[in-house]
């Protein structure tokens, strides 16, 4: 491993990174005016064929308040949305930086329980993992048979087993172009069989 200077270091923006938040607004919206109008119509339509006026209740009766599910989960996506955002204002850090203390940014560019753990139980907005404690720098394509699980910079840790529970997910989406820079930056502080290369870069277009 090199001796740096301690001013050097390499920081990466991640400008698209909002567009996780809008996302999650539309998709909040969607839900809450989609539910909002199936539960509307489904009473409505119950009332005018006499639903409500009969003695003796039905499943019929219910189905408009069963559906508040719908809404209800717009609902919290809308609150997500309103949280994740606030936090990564907050942190004040648009992009992942290196320097000789390891590898930082805000929680916004994790996926997994690493992320969980530091949102929920730590209550902190950021993450950092120094250099002497990390095993492997991992470049992941995408998961799945429909590549439901994005492609993931996979930090793991030293007296692990490296599982989820115990690596840091970095989302690579938010640093099209970047990966070689972002390479050249890890090689500074890691040895070569560290980093591991599982996939090729990602492109922009894809």
């Amino acid at each position: 491993m090199n001796n740096l200077d301690e001013e050097e270091y390499s920081f990466f923006p991640a400008p698209r990174v909002l567009e996780k938040y809008n996302k999650l607004f539309l998709y909040g919206w969607f839900f809450l005016a989609l539910g909002l109008s199936i539960m509307a119509a489904s009473f409505l339509y119950n009332q005018s064929i006499g639903v409500y006026d009969v003695e003796y209740k039905s499943f019929a009766q219910i189905i408009p308040f069963i559906l508040v599910f719908i809404p209800g989960y717009g609902v919290s996506l809308l609150v997500s949305a309103i949280k994740e955002r606030g936090a990564f204002y907050k942190a004040d850090m648009n992009g992942i930086m290196f320097d000789e203390r390891g590898i930082s940014g805000p929680i916004a560019f994790l996926e997994g329980p690493t992320r969980d753990y530091i949102r929920d139980r730590k209550k902190d907005i950021f993450f950092s993992v120094a250099w002497p404690y990390i095993e492997n720098f991992i470049v992941e394509p995408r998961r799945g048979k429909r590549g439901d699980a994005p492609p993931y910079y996979k930090v793991t840790l030293k007296g692990t087993s490296g599982t989820k529970a115990n690596s840091y997910f970095i989302l690579r989406e938010y640093f099209l172009d970047k990966e070689d820079e972002i390479l050249n930056a890890v090689r500074k502080y890691l040895d070569e069989e560290q980093i591991v290369i599982n996939d090729q870069a990602v492109k922009e277009s894809e």
